[in-house]
């Protein structure tokens, strides 16, 4: 649509009747966005041709606008689409190198067992089965770690939040995780959990964020060394730390959490191996749950994980 007409003078015109001609902006789907206008000091009047000519311009200023927006909207899936074929390839690495290697160790060692037996003592054997449990359980972990994150990339996985008690459940994680902490001497330490603290969550996300994040904590704490729990109200969410005193991470390491890109699996100080992925779902199921993760570290000083979660509306 055009307008052409006198219109009343603006700021800063010495004459008394200004020019002003206009083309609306229009998007296909029939959004105005502005005006494209001609504006002079004095009054004329446009050809039909002057006319069709502004018309032009106008659409053409449209489809310009278009063009933008579409190779924004272009460089954004691009942007996108190498993001997931960053994570494919960091999948399919896993499984071809991470799951082959306890299984190259269990048929190893099952090789030696089958072979052996008949010359083998007692201590010899249950050396070696406990070797092969320790090489199933890892290779069962990151199966089971692998399953969770297709499901979640997938959206197969749904956030079913309920009220929790969060004196009894963080209590109860703790017994699942109790003999890997003692195995080391460790020392778990609950800090500022009220009773009757009732959160919103899902309980299977939250169980498995908080026993990933209490067995890394672990996993990197020296003997003898010490673990603390501490839950704290903040505003309408409760934020929990997990506190250790273990080996800490370089502001490189810590730029490299929570992304399967760049993940690596790390000896613990005990030479405990794990899959890479547990931050990673803890990361994608506190936020599936309203909530946010970070993490503070000082080298040989010790590792903070926080996590938020909200308060259950009693």
């Amino acid at each position: 649509r055009l307008t052409n007409f006198p219109i009343p003078p603006f700021r800063g015109f010495i004459q008394k009747n200004p020019f002003y001609a206009g083309a609306i902006l229009i998007t296909p789907d029939g959004y105005p966005l502005g005006t494209l206008c001609a504006i002079d000091s004095r009054p004329k009047h446009l050809s039909q041709e002057q006319l069709d000519a502004l018309r032009i311009l106008a659409k053409q200023v449209v489809a310009q606008l278009e063009l933008r927006l579409a190779y924004k909207k272009l460089q954004q899936s691009s942007e996108e689409l190498a993001e997931l074929n960053n994570s494919k390839d960091k999948f399919f690495s896993i499984i071809s190198h991470d799951l082959k290697s306890p299984f190259n160790g269990i048929l190893t060692l099952t090789e030696i067992l089958k072979s052996d037996v008949e010359n083998m003592d007692r201590e010899q054997i249950a050396d070696l089965a406990g070797l092969i449990y320790d090489s199933s359980n890892i290779a069962f972990k990151l199966v089971n770690n692998l399953l969770e994150w297709s499901m979640l990339e997938t959206g197969k996985m749904k956030t079913k939040p309920e009220n929790i008690d969060l004196n009894i459940f963080i209590n109860n994680c703790i017994l699942v995780i109790k003999d890997l902490a003692k195995n080391k001497n460790i020392s778990l330490n609950l800090s500022g959990i009220g009773k009757n603290l009732i959160v919103w969550c899902d309980r299977n996300m939250l169980s498995s964020s908080l026993q990933n994040l209490l067995i890394n904590a672990i996993k990197f704490t020296p003997q003898e060394g010490e673990i603390i729990v501490k839950t704290f109200e903040l505003d309408n969410m409760i934020q929990i730390d997990i506190i250790d005193n273990g080996v800490g991470m370089t502001q490189q390491q810590l730029d490299k959490l929570f992304h399967i890109n760049t993940i690596e699996s790390n000896e613990g100080t005990a030479g405990e191996m794990g899959t890479g992925l547990g931050l990673i779902l803890c990361k994608e199921f506190i936020e599936k749950n309203d909530g946010q993760i970070w993490v503070k570290s000082t080298i040989d000083q010790g590792t903070t994980f926080s996590f938020t979660i909200p308060i259950a509306v009693v």
